[in-house]
């Protein structure tokens, strides 16, 4: 699993971007670009896009982490991140809700079963010579 850790209010939480955030995120916004441009404004939208998508990452990575079998922690409700979030928060929330997004869609493909076609076709060539 890969989370950003983040802690408000004095308790860490772990931000998630899996595919039930991802379609959370969509039933709201539509897109996680439309999200993630929500975020870039500087006024009440953009602080309760934030509230949301902190809410919702956190409640996937808190699922996540007891589906591994860690210990139970605190899903804060929508309301809980809104009262503890202080404005000095503000910039790091961003930039952790766009780090967890960012490696959400990161792919890591560890297969021996990968062939490089292009590598292979020209081996071929060269037995034929």
């Amino acid at each position: 699993m890969k989370a950003i850790k983040v802690t408000l209010g004095g308790t860490v939480y772990h931000l998630v971007f899996n595919g039930a955030a991802m379609f959370d995120i969509e039933d709201k916004y539509e897109s996680t670009t439309n999200l993630l441009d929500a975020l870039q404004g500087r006024g009440r939208e953009s602080f309760m896009a934030l509230c949301d998508a902190v809410c919702i990452l956190s409640e996937h990575g808190e699922l996540a982490r007891r589906a591994l079998g860690y210990n139970s922690l605190d899903i804060p409700s929508a309301d809980k991140i809104k009262a503890i979030i202080t404005p000095a928060d503000i910039f790091a929330l961003r930039q952790a809700v766009v780090a967890a997004i960012t490696v959400g869609f990161k792919r890591d493909v560890k297969s021996e079963e990968y062939i490089d076609l292009g590598l292979l076709e020209l081996e071929q060539q060269k037995g034929k010579e």
